[in-house]
């Protein structure tokens, strides 16, 4: 299924740092079955890159008790904590994203896979399904008086989720 075995290994590093914070990793789902991805790539029309896959099979998102287990550090020296999403909440934020026309930084081909607040987003970690990357999108706009592309922003993070878990390791 993966085609990189090297990037699932590091998820399983990254959940060997997150056991060092028992909370973090008491909030992990257990992974969803290959149905539950289906109707996902269904529901988006995209096809998940198959590390992701192979990540939500093992652990779909958080159960949202702890703070995110994800951590971004964007323009301006901005940190947050994006809560890592289930396969439900992953459709529900992709359609939200793409039907909300005053976000230019969103594609359809971008999969959100943790964001740091699910009702009012302001930061989403998504992975384009074409090129891999993993990207830090700023998506709240805050001020109706100032233009959009003023106030949201796209952040590469990763040229692939294996990347981007390496990153997230260093960064505990």
């Amino acid at each position: 299924m993966v085609k990189d075995i090297s990037e699932i290994h590091l998820w399983d590093e990254f959940l060997k740092t997150l056991k060092c914070y028992s909370e973090l990793f008491k909030d992990l789902n257990s992974g969803c079955t290959d149905d539950d991805i289906k109707r996902l790539e269904k529901n988006i029309g995209v096809k998940l890159p198959d590390t992701l896959t192979s990540i939500y099979l093992k652990n779909n998102g958080q159960k949202g008790i702890s703070e995110g287990i994800f951590k971004a550090v964007s323009g301006y020296n901005k940190y947050s904590r994006l809560k890592f999403l289930n396969v439900d909440s992953v459709a529900n934020t992709w359609y939200q994203l793409s039907q909300n026309k005053a976000i230019d930084v969103f594609k359809e081909t971008y999969i959100p896979f943790a964001v740091d607040n699910e009702r009012n987003m302001d930061d989403v970690f998504c992975v384009d399904a074409i090129t891999g990357e993993v990207l830090l999108l700023w998506v709240l706009v805050y001020d109706p008086l100032n233009p959009v592309e003023w106030q949201t922003s796209i952040f590469k993070r990763g040229k692939s989720l294996g990347v981007f878990l390496q990153q997230q390791i260093e960064m505990y």
